[in-house]
């Protein structure tokens, strides 16, 4: 769990697993009284000028970040870095590698970037955090800490929610801390969110701070007890902007920001305080894959992101044995499809998600036998009409009919027969082997008759390659008749097709 706090000299994210109610609100405690203890600390420690970021490229694993660019901390081992790459669309800090993140491991206590105390009206704290849910559905005790200007959390339900003051509620005599739960959609646990939270000092002139905060850049949040603008000072329901909690304390020399702080257990990554408008660029995300997967590959690797407006070209390579029928992009916005040249897809001016999917076809042989099957099964060089024909183990199939029944055409004692048939409980069942090598053969099919002159279809299909693993390659499959319609002695027979 993340909670995040701002106050006149502290900003902090909180991250929480799960601990008990009790422990967590002693753990709001604990962490402010180690925070205070550093306060006779902080001239001594590197300080740092807004604007300000860290991407934590520049460290390796295992490395902390105590002792470095303004991070204090009890103890070394509350901020490691650990390498990870992970897909989000739009970091803070853009232009930079994203290999490595901040893992925290705090508790009770907290890690502090120092930051000089700026009067400025407007500051922009900006980070990619890993929300952690609140582990109960009770809000933690609103804390006595006069510092604290806002917090935030993510609750069991996977929203956000923030402590700052409802002065409409108080009178506006004294400040009347609250925890808010926002309307914003579910946060997954373990999700990275980018968080930005602008601060505004100034705009209002009875000395009120104000907030609002954005998640992945999308628009501020709202909320029936937050302002449309910090210098309105009637509640206007759905407003963006939150007062800061503890406003009655604050005085004009006493605004601002000095510290920034994370404690609890998660992870950080690209963390920015600026006093410029923060900038969330238009991505959109391209999917690409290659079906069937062993039939070529595509150049995207799968996913990738693009700033708006931008050029693509999409690069099929068929494997071996194949070739590429044509490629399909779905327009996963608007719900178009479209069918586009067989090897390359190229996109101008992308302003949308795409899904894109390189359909390949198997190069054949005689009887419908895959090429990519006789090289990989018969011999590397086995592709041709008499490879097909050809019975490789003397167990009289041919290798065309082996592909057709999932068998192996290197094991004589894998051909297509039924091993096994009974009856249990009032359910006919019939057992056989095969290995299923060619996920794109359509499914075996069960015919039954009663006295071998007319023949039907029996209830289900039966997929190859399922069932459990036995010797020599051969996979089991078990096909079930519940309750069969007659009592009667029934026959029954497999059919194996390769068409469509």
């Amino acid at each position: 769990m993340w909670l995040l706090c701002v106050d006149v000299y502290f900003w902090r994210i909180k991250m929480k697993k799960t601990l008990q109610q009790k422990t967590k609100i002693g753990c709001l405690g604990l962490a402010l009284f180690a925070l205070l203890s550093f306060s006779s600390q902080l001239s001594a420690n590197t300080t740092n000028s807004i604007p300000f970021a860290d991407s934590f490229e520049q460290y390796t694993e295992n490395d902390s970040i105590i002792g470095t660019n303004g991070w204090i901390a009890p103890t070394n081992i509350y901020a490691v870095v650990t390498n990870m790459s992970y897909s989000y669309p739009n970091w803070p800090l853009g232009g930079e590698a994203h290999t490595k993140v901040v893992s925290l491991n705090t508790e009770n206590s907290a890690i502090t970037n120092v930051i000089n105390k700026s009067l400025q009206p407007n500051i922009w704290i900006d980070t990619m955090v890993q929300f952690q849910q609140w582990s109960s559905d009770t809000l933690p005790t609103v804390t006595n800490d006069t510092e604290i200007q806002a917090a935030f959390f993510v609750d069991t339900n996977g929203h956000l929610v923030i402590y700052h003051t409802d002065g409409e509620t108080s009178g506006w005599a004294t400040p009347s801390n609250t925890f808010t739960t926002l309307d914003n959609p579910p946060l997954a646990s373990n999700a990275w969110v980018r968080l930005t939270v602008k601060m505004d000092h100034e705009s209002d002139g009875n000395g009120v701070g104000y907030f609002l905060v954005q998640l992945d850049g999308a628009a501020a949040l709202t909320n029936a007890l937050a302002y449309a603008n910090p210098t309105n000072s009637i509640i206007a329901p759905g407003g963006p902007w939150f007062v800061c909690a503890n406003f009655a304390p604050l005085n004009y020399n006493a605004h601002g920001i000095s510290n920034i702080s994370f404690s609890g257990t998660g992870y950080i990554d690209d963390f920015v305080v600026t006093n410029g408008q923060v900038q969330f660029a238009t991505m959109w995300l391209i999917r690409a894959v290659a079906y069937p997967i062993n039939g070529g590959a595509i150049s995207l690797g799968n996913t990738t992101w693009v700033t708006n407006y931008a050029d693509l070209t999409i690069t099929n390579t068929p494997a071996a044995h194949w070739t590429n029928a044509y490629l399909v992009v779905s327009n996963i916005v608007d719900g178009v499809v479209q069918y586009g040249p067989a090897g390359t897809y190229p996109l101008t001016n992308i302003t949308n998600n795409y899904n894109y999917t390189a359909v390949y076809a198997a190069i054949m042989a005689t009887s419908n036998t895959p090429q990519w099957w006789l090289s990989q099964y018969v011999g590397a060089s086995a592709t041709n009409d008499s490879d097909a024909l050809a019975d490789l183990d003397n167990d009289g199939y041919p290798n065309w009919m082996e592909h057709m029944t999932s068998t192996d055409p290197n094991n004589t004692n894998s051909f297509f027969k039924i091993v096994d048939h009974y009856r249990q409980n009032g359910t006919n069942y019939v057992k056989w082997y095969s290995y299923g090598i060619d996920p794109q053969l359509p499914p075996f099919l069960v015919r039954k008759s009663a006295g071998l002159t007319s023949w039907q279809n029996a209830d289900g299909t039966v997929w190859s390659g399922t069932g459990q693993v036995v010797t020599n390659r051969t996979y089991t499959n078990i096909w079930a008749e519940v309750n069969p319609a007659s009592s009667n002695a029934m026959f029954y027979r497999l059919v194996a097709t390769n068409a469509p």
